[in-house]
């Protein structure tokens, strides 16, 4: 492969150091070459949110920050609706026939664009009938849902990942956040109100997606070729739309807790926890991005040799675990600092929150993982029922512990870890993702 824009240097610098029968992995210097520009773009938004979302949410105030949070926590869980979980099928199949790429990308675009409208309608239709006299509310979610008639297009990313080239979507996500960060950092300096930083969320979408067309259209691709089929479009929801529920329990698992706080607590308390769980949640790319890099691999694999294919996913898990509890005893311990560096004493309050929700990790690495391989296996609709139980265990858990612990990330620590450890020992076909978690602790 020709590893392009300034990382060819780099790859053959890695592959130098590594053991003589890693060098010799099929397709090597494409799965790094990926892996680089991934940690490349996460290291970016790394220092993106850090500053400049810790300037927004120092200008706003806590209370302000977590009304905001609110609005992107409810517009999140019904954007999950638009996604109809297909982006990990569309790409497995293109994986698996390539020359129908142009129809599974055109079939799942419409019913995606479709999906978009009909959730924006119902959204703000259903503030607007349940409560009425939060006007703010109905601003904001207003505003940040108009992104879900341009979501569709991150499609465009399935291409790319099918390549080993996401380059080119984090460049052009890159160049979003960049343009987005410092509009921000003037609506700062302007003194503009709460509303113009729902805007911000929604252009910092809507110039992605561009950037996304304009990098599909330089490789010689046009978005006019892809075809729209009713019998793919139904197949593809047909494989889908367990991963649907998933995402949406997923996500609302990841959200509620913010829904709960502000229903039970108050916005200050919203902003708090947001502060924290926002440093938290920066790392779980390290999953999302190496499970990427990886997939097309272990798909060749477990079509091929399923020994080795579970011996690559065992390596995998094992080095979740590794990376994810260091981070989790560095974090816990520097916390105080931490949050006083990016957020100053107004969110001291947030550091108990940190020191505990960093740990959720531990268990949202392993299952991040487990969800691609349960797809790769053909066992998606258990990623939509393990996600279930994350919600309902969180939810209880909130409702239990809210009251007298507050947002401390507790709930959020104990939903995962059912998820991880035990949940997935009730059926034979999913045992051996708990019994493989538990090994990866082992040297």
């Amino acid at each position: 492969m020709k590893t392009d824009l300034g990382t060819a240097w780099a790859v053959k610098l890695i592959i130098s150091f590594l053991p003589e029968k890693w060098q010799k992995i099929k397709d090597l210097d494409k799965i790094l070459d990926n892996t680089i520009w991934l940690f490349l773009d996460k290291g970016v938004r790394l220092f993106t949110g850090m500053y400049v979302g810790a300037w927004t949410a120092r200008y706003l105030q806590t209370a302000q920050y977590g009304l905001l949070s609110y609005a992107v926590a409810i517009t999140t869980i019904a954007g999950s609706l638009v996604t109809l979980g297909m982006e990990s099928i569309v790409l497995r199949e293109i994986l698996r026939n390539p020359t129908r790429q142009n129809e599974y990308l055109g079939s799942a675009f419409v019913f995606r664009m479709v999906a978009g409208l009909v959730v924006m309608l119902l959204l703000f239709g259903g503030i607007s009938l349940f409560d009425p006299q939060d006007k703010t509310t109905l601003l904001l979610v207003g505003i940040i849902s108009l992104s879900f008639l341009i979501q569709p297009f991150d499609l465009i990313d399935c291409f790319f990942q099918s390549q080993l080239a996401s380059r080119y979507t984090i460049v052009a996500r890159t160049v979003a956040l960049i343009l987005v960060s410092l509009i921000k950092i003037a609506f700062i300096l302007t003194k503009k109100p709460l509303s113009w930083f729902a805007f911000s969320l929604f252009l910092e979408y809507g110039m992605a997606y561009l950037a996304y067309w304009f990098a599909y259209k330089l490789q010689k691709h046009q978005m006019t070729n892809w075809k729209f089929k009713w019998e793919t479009a139904l197949y593809l929801l047909g494989q889908s739309w367990t991963l649907m529920f998933s995402t949406i329990f997923v996500i609302l698992n990841m959200q509620f807790d913010k829904i709960m706080l502000k229903t039970m607590s108050s916005d200050s308390e919203v902003g708090l926890y947001t502060a924290a769980s926002k440093l938290s949640e920066l790392w779980y790319f390290v999953p999302v991005f190496l499970g990427g890099s990886l997939v097309p691999k272990l798909v060749a694999s477990f079509q091929t040799d399923k020994t080795l294919y579970f011996k690559q996913l065992q390596k995998i898990y094992k080095l979740m675990s590794y990376i994810s509890v260091a981070l989790g005893l560095l974090v816990s311990l520097t916390s105080d600092f931490i949050i006083d560096f990016v957020f100053g004493e107004e969110y001291s309050l947030s550091s108990p929150i940190l020191a505990v929700h960093i740990w959720s990790a531990v268990f949202i690495f392993h299952v991040s993982i487990r969800s691609r391989a349960l797809i790769i296996e053909g066992l998606q609709h258990f990623v939509g029922l393990f996600s279930m139980s994350v919600l309902l265990s969180n939810l209880l858990f909130n409702y239990w512990l809210i009251p007298d612990y507050g947002g401390l990330g507790y709930a959020s620590l104990l939903s995962w870890a059912l998820s991880a450890l035990f949940v997935p020992l009730l059926n034979p076909k999913t045992r051996i993702s708990s019994l493989m978690f538990m090994k990866s602790f082992w040297l």
